[in-house]
């Protein structure tokens, strides 16, 4: 076990499951351009990385002038349909109140006041002392800048920190910032990638963060 102050949650995939809005949002985007849906599995690796990064990898290749209108309509299709399939994971609501003597944080590449929207509309903000999103592109993950922030922030050093995600972009800011990383198998990443990224722990529920930390 290791001796924790500061954890830092991915939202999309660690916190919630969120997969089947987002499928969903990206599908209608591209329907109301003029393009064919596409599966779920050809979406979905590329959530994680920002909003612009998501719309983008879905649009066909050499309509990029279509970029802005495509983030557009996702967002507001994804703002008007946050919670129609999106839930916890089992766990969450659990091991939040368990944690509560530490500091944690949500760090996403989701826009700070959807993520807000979601975290209210499940009732577990309360449990956060900050939220971070990704709406500045110069400080949002893989960059280290969020992470060095909240270390300086709440004065807290590197060794009591641990980044808790699903995909590799979350492994590789902790790895990068120099704290500690626990991967969750049960999101959205791949298992050989969570290992390729190098994480110091793969936990296959939440609940078993309670191993890990003290």
């Amino acid at each position: 076990m290791k001796k924790i102050n500061l954890i830092i949650f991915d939202l999309d995939g660690t916190i919630i499951d969120s997969s089947q809005d987002i499928v969903n949002g990206i599908n209608h985007m591209l329907d109301a351009l003029g393009f064919q849906g596409k599966r779920h599995d050809e979406i979905i690796p590329y959530v994680g990385y920002g909003v612009e990064y998501l719309v983008e990898s879905c649009l066909p290749k050499g309509r990029m002038e279509l970029l802005r209108d495509g983030i557009e309509v996702f967002v507001s299709h994804n703002i008007s349909h946050l919670f129609d399939n999106t839930k916890l994971f089992p766990g969450i609501a659990e091991i939040l109140p368990y944690f509560d003597s530490k500091r944690k944080v949500i760090l996403t590449n989701r826009q700070k006041d959807i993520t807000e929207k979601l975290l209210e509309g499940f009732g577990i903000s309360k449990y956060f002392d900050a939220v971070l999103g990704g709406d500045d592109e110069k400080c949002r993950k893989p960059s280290t800048c969020p992470i060095d922030n909240l270390l300086a922030d709440f004065k807290e050093t590197k060794d009591v920190a641990i980044m808790v995600g699903d995909t590799e972009v979350d492994i590789k800011t902790g790895k990068d910032a120099g704290i500690s990383t626990c991967a969750v198998s049960y999101g959205m990443g791949k298992m050989d990638e969570l290992e390729r990224a190098g994480a110091d722990y793969i936990i296959d529920h939440i609940s078993r963060l309670k191993d890990i930390v003290y």
